[in-house]
């Protein structure tokens, strides 16, 4: 097996809940040694989050495994100079908190580039390093609000939430992208970058074909095609209250499905006028509900026509296509035992550069005596820093 791809690269990571946690999981489970700095006693919030196993959100350990765990005081000067110094052997610096309020603590890019020119530093935040909203708060619907997201929906109906907070997954996506990116071009001209990531561009940049009419001045009714306006692409209710996903969008498959169900007149109804369209997804909505899900599923099983059952999240992770893939693996967990894990949904040749041998979420201070070992500290000094309240370990 080869090297882990980031093996040798050093993350220190400041932020904390969703968002820049699941960005620095990425660059931790491609080999990067990620450095948690959390609050010296209370640590990630996430860590608070229920349900929890032995005081530990189950949350948290999900988003942290293969970290390590600093806990130091930023209020305290000496817990400053900690991360600066931390800071300064590190290829990467994340923090993920409200714009100017790491800087204000004299650990913003302009200090620490200074001190490490190669440095790649990333700010993720709800609106970015600018803009009139730069110092307004937010959460993922509210930019998924202000994105556009949350108006892909058919004509008639309110909006809805989707059950995954899509701006925060997609602002860790893009910190990610631009991470990796600047670290490529530090290879080419050995000098860091500040990657400035917002939550809402990162929503909006979703949008992509979707947004065209709309920057057009037209309606933007592609995104809503996708939305349960088509009758070919649409959620349907089975007999036994359960739901089929038809996905027949192309007219062969549309023609393959309306064949198969015995409904041949339908195939010239894909995309029907606007005063015809529900009473063809009335006709398919009958149709499906003569049978179970179980039965559609059978029935279903060997034909190209694009219609899947609807699954509960357990369903699909134990499904064999995922089980082939090897996507759910158990990582052992001192207090929460074995604990269900998502790996990295990527794959190279033989395995080759995933870290390796994955280890579970770090407990609060798990590594701070390590890390100020080698950061030079002498075990006097990190005796008097854990006396002073200025860190603080697993034991505290």
């Amino acid at each position: 097996m080869s090297e882990p791809l980031l093996r040798g690269l050093r993350v220190v990571d400041l932020s904390f809940w969703l968002p820049g946690p699941f960005c620095s999981q990425i660059l931790a489970d491609l080999g990067a040694e990620v450095i948690k700095v959390e609050r010296r006693l209370m640590g990630d919030p996430m860590r608070l989050i229920e349900p929890a196993v032995d005081g530990t959100g189950i949350r948290f350990l999900l988003l942290n495994r293969h970290k390590k765990s600093l806990a130091v005081n930023l209020k305290q000067p000496h817990g400053r100079d900690i991360v600066r110094r931390l800071a300064a052997t590190a290829d990467v610096f994340l923090e993920g908190s409200a714009p100017g309020q790491v800087a204000r603590l004299g650990l913003g890019y302009a200090e620490l580039s200074a001190a490490n020119p190669r440095l790649v530093y990333c700010s993720l935040s709800g609106f970015g390093q600018g803009g009139p909203l730069v110092a307004r708060a937010g959460h993922d619907i509210t930019y998924a609000a202000l994105g556009g997201l949350l108006d892909l929906l058919p004509p008639d109906g309110p909006p809805i939430l989707p059950g995954l907070p899509l701006a925060d997954l997609s602002g860790a996506l893009f910190a990610t992208v631009g991470i990796l990116a600047a670290l490529v071009r530090r290879g080419i001209g050995n000098r860091g970058a500040y990657v400035d990531v917002s939550m809402l561009d990162s929503a909006v940049s979703l949008l992509n074909a979707s947004s065209a009419a709309p920057l057009l001045g037209a309606a933007a009714q592609t995104a809503r095609y996708l939305a349960g306006y088509l009758p070919c692409y649409n959620l349907y209710r089975t007999r036994d209250g359960r739901w089929m996903a038809l996905g027949a969008i192309e007219p062969v498959f549309w023609a393959a499905f309306c064949r198969a169900v015995g409904r041949p007149d339908l195939i010239p109804h894909q995309i029907p006028a606007a005063g015809e369209r529900q009473a063809v997804i009335d006709e398919l909505a009958a149709l499906f509900a003569r049978r179970t899900q179980a039965e559609w599923v059978d029935f279903f099983a060997t034909q190209e026509l694009c219609c899947e059952p609807v699954l509960s999240v357990g369903e699909a992770l134990a499904g064999p296509q995922l089980h082939a893939r090897g996507m759910v693996f158990y990582l052992d967990h001192p207090a929460a035992g074995r604990l269900p894990q998502l790996r990295l949904p990527i794959h190279l040749a033989a395995e080759e550069g995933a870290a390796s041998p994955p280890s579970p979420a770090p407990r609060l201070g798990q590594h701070t005596a390590e890390i100020l070992l080698e950061l030079g500290y002498p075990p006097g000094e990190i005796a008097e820093l854990r006396r002073r309240r200025v860190v603080a370990t697993a034991d505290d």
